[in-house]
């Protein structure tokens, strides 16, 4: 079949009797040629082009033509397993650029099961915590800080199963419970461990010169929130008017929640008020927020986010949903020793 070459390529035709053209077209595809090729070329990065007056300068080893076949028939037999190779390298090298992430996901996986430290038995029990926290909470409603759930959410054990109380109702939630939990430890909801579980704004975000910062999922970046100056701000009355539930304070873990950012955290670590998109879901925590934020990592929640996500811009994950995960709660003592295990091995993953 006829080709028409345009003015950016060169057409080299040998005289076939003297020099295969399967043998010229490996010679200028070997590495040796190829990383000088740029150097002859004329023009700007953006344009540069190799002259056709520089290719027929171009010094050309040619051997006789019955060597050039065997040249080419040695090729034939070597370049297959040379491609196999390559095959087997990628893959090899992809699993090594895959394994620390892979390596940390496993560790807090262990870390949620109560598989990553052992369990010491005089530690106080996950239950006094939860105890803790419902005192807590019911002081904050005294105190019209947070409103009372009409259908708090009671986790026990009983004849060797899971039973869950809300309101007057209790069920078995047996087929719920995804793996086994070491003495002290117990199962909970989000909404339990959590003052303040709730989404981003839903208006459009103000745009003002200055004042007080919106920000989104976008802001997360590698488990931190990193502000641009690209931020949209809105001024005090903007900020006045804002729901209070918008309001992210310091120590509030965040969540993406919607489409590319969905399953990415962070911890607000900033003294600045801010104002969250309805992108973010914020957790106002009554446990350890470090712990908090371990759990929202953990395959046991990535998995369950990621089939939110449906592989589309669109995904989202309703804020009930959250509120009804079961979480597996240690005790605070173990919380600590799981922290501090996690922090000791991340640092020696990143050294590999």
């Amino acid at each position: 079949e006829l080709a028409v070459a345009d003015s950016h390529v060169t057409v080299m035709r040998p005289l076939k009797q003297f020099v295969l053209p399967e043998y010229l077209y490996y010679y200028f595809a070997n590495p040796s040629v190829q990383s000088v090729i740029e150097d002859q070329a004329d023009g700007t990065t953006k344009q540069k082009e190799l002259a056709t007056a520089t290719i027929k300068a171009y010094l050309t080893p040619i051997p006789p033509l019955d060597e050039q076949r065997r040249i080419l028939a040695k090729l034939s037999e070597v370049l297959p397993v040379v491609k196999n190779y390559g095959v087997v390298y990628d893959e090899t090298t992809a699993m090594q650029e895959a394994f620390p992430e892979s390596l940390k996901k496993s560790i807090l996986q262990e870390a949620v099961q109560g598989k990553l430290v052992p369990q010491d038995p005089s530690d106080e029990p996950a239950e006094a915590l939860l105890e803790r926290i419902r005192a807590e909470k019911q002081r904050l409603i005294k105190e019209g800080k947070i409103k009372k759930d009409k259908h708090e959410s009671v986790i026990f054990r009983r004849d060797n199963s899971h039973y869950e109380k809300r309101g007057s109702e209790e069920v078995c939630i047996d087929d719920e419970i995804p793996f086994e939990l070491p003495n002290g430890w117990r199962w909970c909801r989000f909404s339990t461990i959590c003052y303040k579980l709730t989404d981003g704004s839903h208006n459009p975000p103000p745009k003002r010169a200055n004042g007080f910062r919106v920000i989104s999922a976008r802001n997360i970046k590698n488990g931190r929130i990193l502000f641009t100056d690209e931020d949209r701000l809105c001024d005090q009355n903007g900020f006045n008017k804002e729901n209070p539930r918008t309001q992210i304070s310091k120590g509030d873990v965040i969540l993406g929640i919607i489409g590319g950012s969905i399953g990415n955290t962070a911890i607000y670590g900033y003294d600045e008020p801010v104002i969250a998109q309805r992108s973010i879901a914020i957790f106002g925590s009554l446990i350890n927020n470090k712990y908090m934020k371990l759990l929202l990592d953990s395959p046991l929640f990535q998995q369950q986010f990621n089939s939110k996500s449906n592989g589309t811009a669109q995904g989202g994950i309703y804020l009930g949903e959250l509120a009804n995960m079961l979480v597996p709660l240690p005790p605070v003592n173990e919380q600590n020793r799981i922290l501090a295990s996690i922090s000791s091995l991340e640092n020696k993953i990143v050294t590999m």
